[in-house]
Formats: structure tokens, C-alpha cells, sequence
């Protein structure tokens, strides 16, 4: 079964075509990596995946369902939920640890504080995040801590499909290292389905099943990351020998 898929999408912003064509499915259980350079409309097409802009045309689906039979977006995010770039921006830095995990609890369940509570801690343990950062303010905790916090928030609602936004952007390599391999056992243990958005390649090809490649607003073409010697696209095949 296809967990996501998108359909001819287009967006356009100030009559600047930042997403020309966009037509990508994650299956069950599945991570797929989105690759492409700044500005190729990366972050553009995440925006639109989790419902925070409206493409110009074209449609997207999450379980076979067309996201305007939601009815609301509330419901939507208790199945999709994003993990941003910048874990400065996406999380208030005076908020304890332990309430940034909980807010989307908050919104998106009818859950009593003490099963929010243990919930809490059940995320912060999926991504060994110490349970002693709980307590702290999350702007107190490590990069990768506070990686690791942004990720537990995400999968606190118990989502079905997660969207990471350069997920690894300005740790050094043994962070990334890190929660690059914590992102595959999640996908492989919680039976997640992710869609990886970065522009490292190597890295996709080792943590994600299939690999779409983009530039300017174009999805060029999809390779299962076993099979990127046999690339078609002369862009894409230039990203990997690259990579190389």
C-alpha cells in the first residue's frame, strides 16, 4: 500500500515557478530520500506535503485519500508530522524539553496529562534522548540532543509518515552519523514510513530505499539506491559521480 503520494503538483511564487512538476509516493514503511541543491524546491515541496501552503495545482494523497477529504488539517497531522531544519526555530528555546515533546499531544489528542506525561517519555526513549533533558530547557541540551528532542516530538502523536527537512543540517559528522542511524532503526522498529529531504547523497543512498533526484522545481527522475550507476538523468548522474 502507498502511505504518500503526490500528483503534478505546481507552485509558484511572485510568478516564480518554484515547483514545476512533483510527482513522488512513499510506500509503506518505506524511507525515500529527496535530493537536490538550494532552491531546487525541496523545502517548497515539504511545505506543501504537510498542508502549510496550497500547491496551485495538483493533488496530494496520504492513504489513498486525497488531503481535502481530511476536512481538517488536525487530523491530517495526527498521521504526517515534520521535523524541521533548524531546531532553533521549530522548537521556543525557553520551553522545557519535556513540553516541546508534548505540545503536539496537546493539540492533536484528547490524552489526560498523565498519558501525555508517560507518552513523553516513551518518544524521548525511542530516540535515546536522556530522560534527564526532559527537565531542562531545550535550548540547554546539545545539538544533536536537541535533534533527538525535535524527533521524539514528531513521533509523540504516533505518526504514520514523517517529513525530515535536512534533518542532519550543522551537526559535525559523527552527529550526523548518529541520527542518521537512529532515523533507520525508527523507520525499521516504529514501521514508519520517511520521506529524507537533504543534499547529501551519500548519505541518502545508505539510509534510503529509493532516491528522487530535483532541480529547479523538477523531479527528474527515481532510482531504488541499489541502482545509482544506472541513472538516466544527466543531472542526477552528475549529483552521483559527484558523491563519489
Amino acid at each position: 500500500m502507498i502511505t504518500f503520494s503526490s500528483q503534478d503538483i505546481v507552485k509558484h511564487y511572485a510568478g516564480v515557478v518554484a515547483l514545476a512538476r512533483g510527482n513522488l509516493e512513499a510506500r509503506s514503511n518505506e524511507v525515500v530520500a529527496l535530493i537536490g541543491a538550494n532552491g531546487s524546491g525541496k523545502s517548497t515541496l515539504a511545505r506543501l506535503a504537510l498542508a502549510l501552503e496550497e500547491p496551485d495545482s495538483g493533488t496530494f494523497r496520504f492513504r489513498e485519500r486525497s488531503y481535502g477529504d481530511w476536512g481538517e488539517r488536525k487530523a491530517l497531522y495526527r498521521h504526517i508530522q515534520m521535523v524541521f531544519q533548524s531546531t532553533s526555530e521549530s522548537a521556543d528555546p525557553a520551553w522545557k524539553t519535556k513540553d516541546v515533546i508534548a505540545e503536539p499531544l496537546v493539540h492533536l489528542t484528547p490524552l489526560p496529562p498523565g498519558e501525555r506525561k508517560a507518552r513523553v517519555k516513551s518518544a524521548a526513549a525511542q530516540v535515546h534522548l536522556p530522560l534527564d533533558c526532559l527537565h531542562k530547557p531545550i535550548a540547554a541540551l546539545s545539538g544533536g540532543q536537541r535533534q533527538r528532542a525535535c524527533i521524539a516530538r514528531a513521533l509523540a502523536v504516533r505518526p504514520e509518515f514523517l517529513i525530515l527537512d535536512e534533518p542532519t543540517s550543522g551537526l559535525d559528522a559523527p552527529l550526523q552519523e548518529q541520527i542518521l542511524s537512529l532515523l533507520e532503526e525508527l523507520a525499521r522498529d516504529l514501521s514508519v514510513s520517511m520521506l529524507l529531504i537533504t543534499h547529501d547523497l551519500r548519505a541518502a543512498a545508505r539510509y534510503a530505499r529509493r532516491i528522487a533526484f530535483l532541480s529547479e522545481g523538477l523531479l527528474l527522475e527515481t532510482a531504488d539506491s541499489e541502482a545509482l550507476t544506472r541513472l538516466k538523468n544527466p543531472y542526477a548522474r552528475m549529483l552521483f559521480e559527484a558523491s563519489l
